[in-house]
């Protein structure tokens, strides 16, 4: 199932299957569930609107060759914002819960502007990596993964940053932003990194926010993120991330709240 087939809903309007190809063991890879998420309420809003703001919490994981159901509903539509919450239910539960933010132009005196990536891809020869050390989930196999800094998960590493290169093994011939958050989601939590053996983590709250320029990357060469893991206590992990363009161009920054069980 290629990332484009995933993107189409089954019943023309906002039924969708993962497919294993999409899983890890039963349960879905959550990136392709935030992806159709992301997907549907991107159509809701004007063209000209940037999405800047999608913040998802997982509440129960999605099972893989099951129908789901998107559900969107406009919050409000002003004159220079629109926020949707979208919800994604299988079985009659509620799996997943997302808030979209979208932005008009607005002209401002104050202009900050993103650092570029630390490095370029093509300066370093790094081959073809695997996710992680003893285990193959099957979403894996959709994505190519270079380690410019830490390692896969579950290598014993002492770093707690990731800067990784990401792309999907074939380039879809379409994209949007669906695309993005399904690769930026490819990026294993860092501190699982420092694990020696296999040990089960989730991601409970990702709040990704958007540069207007997000939406029209190039997809065939993928993407460059940095993650650093801020505080792990008690297992829970707080992450902190960049997305880059291939090219080093500032796409997207990103938060996450993991739990790591062990």
């Amino acid at each position: 199932m290629s990332i484009n087939k995933l993107l189409s809903p089954t019943n023309g309007k906002n039924s969708y299957i993962i497919g294993a190809e999409w899983g890890q063991g039963r349960t879905a890879f959550g990136g392709a569930t935030a992806a159709v998420m992301c997907h549907l309420v991107t159509q809701q809003p004007s063209p000209e609107r940037n999405m800047i703001s999608f913040s998802v919490t997982f509440c129960a994981p999605v099972t893989v060759e099951s129908e789901i159901e998107i559900e969107v509903e406009a919050l409000r539509r002003g004159k220079t914002l629109e926020q949707y919450s979208v919800r994604a239910k299988q079985d009659g539960e509620l799996r997943a819960h997302a808030i979209a933010v979208f932005a008009g132009t607005v002209n401002s005196a104050i202009k900050i502007s993103a650092e570029t990536a630390p490095l370029r891809p093509n300066d370093i020869a790094i081959p073809e990596q695997r996710l992680a050390v003893g285990l193959n989930p099957r979403f894996e196999a959709n994505f190519d993964y270079r380690f410019y800094k830490g390692g896969p998960l579950y290598s014993g590493s002492t770093d707690r940053e990731h800067l990784v290169g990401i792309s999907f093994k074939k380039p879809p011939s379409s994209r949007g932003l669906a695309h993005l958050v399904c690769l930026m989601d490819a990026c294993p939590p860092t501190p699982a990194q420092q694990l020696s053996e296999y040990h089960p983590l989730s991601t409970v709250v990702w709040n990704m926010h958007f540069l207007p320029c997000a939406k029209h990357f190039d997809l065939a060469q993928g993407i460059i993120m940095s993650s650093y893991g801020e505080v792990g206590i008690d297992g829970a992990h707080y992450l902190n991330e960049r997305v880059w363009s291939h090219a080093g161009l500032p796409l997207a920054f990103s938060t996450q709240s993991v739990m790591i069980f062990g």
